[in-house]
Protein backbone atom coordinates (compact mmCIF):
# COMPACT_ATOMS: atom_id res chain seq x y z
CA UNK A 1 0.00 0.00 0.00
CA UNK A 2 3.15 2.28 0.40
CA UNK A 3 3.95 2.62 -3.07
CA UNK A 4 0.44 2.99 -3.99
CA UNK A 5 -0.40 5.67 -1.41
CA UNK A 6 3.08 7.43 -2.52
CA UNK A 7 1.95 7.47 -6.47
CA UNK A 8 -1.37 8.84 -5.23
CA UNK A 9 0.18 11.99 -3.43
CA UNK A 10 2.61 12.48 -5.81
CA UNK A 11 0.37 12.43 -8.96
CA UNK A 12 -2.95 13.69 -7.26
CA UNK A 13 -2.68 17.05 -9.86
CA UNK A 14 -3.44 15.25 -12.55
CA UNK A 15 -6.00 12.98 -14.13
CA UNK A 16 -5.21 9.38 -12.40
CA UNK A 17 -7.22 6.79 -13.75
CA UNK A 18 -8.14 3.33 -11.77
CA UNK A 19 -6.56 1.82 -14.85
CA UNK A 20 -2.85 3.52 -14.18
CA UNK A 21 -3.51 3.33 -9.78
CA UNK A 22 -3.94 -0.42 -9.74
CA UNK A 23 -1.30 -1.25 -12.56
CA UNK A 24 0.72 0.68 -9.96
CA UNK A 25 -0.61 -2.20 -6.96
CA UNK A 26 -0.32 -4.69 -9.82
CA UNK A 27 -3.73 -5.85 -9.59
CA UNK A 28 -6.35 -6.12 -11.73
CA UNK A 29 -8.45 -3.04 -11.30
CA UNK A 30 -11.57 -4.80 -9.87
CA UNK A 31 -9.44 -6.69 -7.09
CA UNK A 32 -7.71 -3.23 -6.65
CA UNK A 33 -11.28 -1.43 -5.88
CA UNK A 34 -11.43 -4.35 -2.94
CA UNK A 35 -8.28 -4.27 -2.02
CA UNK A 36 -8.47 -0.23 -1.60
CA UNK A 37 -11.29 -0.40 0.38
CA UNK A 38 -10.77 -3.29 2.75
CA UNK A 39 -7.37 -1.88 3.81
CA UNK A 40 -7.97 2.29 3.35
CA UNK A 41 -12.35 1.99 4.69
CA UNK A 42 -13.17 3.89 1.83
CA UNK A 43 -12.61 4.02 -2.13
CA UNK A 44 -9.48 4.73 -4.08
CA UNK A 45 -11.94 7.97 -5.67
CA UNK A 46 -12.73 8.73 -1.43
CA UNK A 47 -9.24 9.03 -1.05
CA UNK A 48 -7.81 10.47 -4.39
CA UNK A 49 -10.26 13.24 -3.78
CA UNK A 50 -9.65 13.68 -0.20
CA UNK A 51 -5.82 14.66 -0.99
CA UNK A 52 -6.67 16.63 -3.64
CA UNK A 53 -9.26 18.82 -0.97
CA UNK A 54 -6.47 19.08 1.68
CA UNK A 55 -4.40 20.75 -0.99
CA UNK A 56 -7.09 23.03 -2.36
CA UNK A 57 -8.11 23.94 1.27
CA UNK A 58 -4.04 25.14 1.72
CA UNK A 59 -4.41 27.08 -1.34
CA UNK A 60 -7.28 29.21 -0.56
CA UNK A 61 -5.39 30.82 2.32
CA UNK A 62 -1.72 30.80 1.23
CA UNK A 63 -2.70 32.21 -2.48
CA UNK A 64 -4.73 34.87 -4.43
CA UNK A 65 -4.99 32.44 -7.04
CA UNK A 66 -8.31 31.97 -8.71
CA UNK A 67 -10.31 29.31 -7.67
CA UNK A 68 -10.70 27.83 -10.85
CA UNK A 69 -6.86 27.82 -11.10
CA UNK A 70 -6.59 26.10 -7.66
CA UNK A 71 -8.80 23.43 -8.96
CA UNK A 72 -6.81 22.73 -12.09
CA UNK A 73 -3.38 22.69 -10.04
CA UNK A 74 -4.93 20.02 -8.00
CA UNK A 75 -6.24 17.77 -9.96
CA UNK A 76 -10.51 18.95 -10.34
CA UNK A 77 -11.97 18.75 -13.34
CA UNK A 78 -15.77 18.76 -12.60
CA UNK A 79 -16.46 22.16 -10.32
CA UNK A 80 -20.43 21.27 -9.27
CA UNK A 81 -18.32 17.87 -7.89
CA UNK A 82 -15.31 20.12 -6.17
CA UNK A 83 -17.90 22.59 -4.76
CA UNK A 84 -19.93 19.59 -3.61
CA UNK A 85 -17.48 17.50 -2.07
CA UNK A 86 -16.11 20.89 -0.02
CA UNK A 87 -18.92 21.67 1.16
CA UNK A 88 -19.50 18.21 2.46
CA UNK A 89 -16.04 17.97 4.15
CA UNK A 90 -15.60 21.79 5.42
CA UNK A 91 -19.69 22.66 5.59
CA UNK A 92 -19.12 25.97 3.67
CA UNK A 93 -18.06 27.08 0.06
CA UNK A 94 -14.51 27.61 -1.02
CA UNK A 95 -15.42 31.58 -1.51
CA UNK A 96 -16.52 31.43 2.28
CA UNK A 97 -13.47 29.64 3.73
CA UNK A 98 -11.22 32.37 1.48
CA UNK A 99 -13.25 35.25 3.06
CA UNK A 100 -13.12 33.98 6.63
CA UNK A 101 -9.19 32.67 6.73
CA UNK A 102 -7.57 34.93 4.56
CA UNK A 103 -5.28 37.81 6.21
Amino acid sequence: MKLVMDYMNNHYNRPLSLDEISNVACFQKEYFCHFFKKNMGKTYLEYLNEIRLSHVYKDLISTDLPLKTILENNGFTNYKLFRQLFYENFHTTPGEYRKTHSS
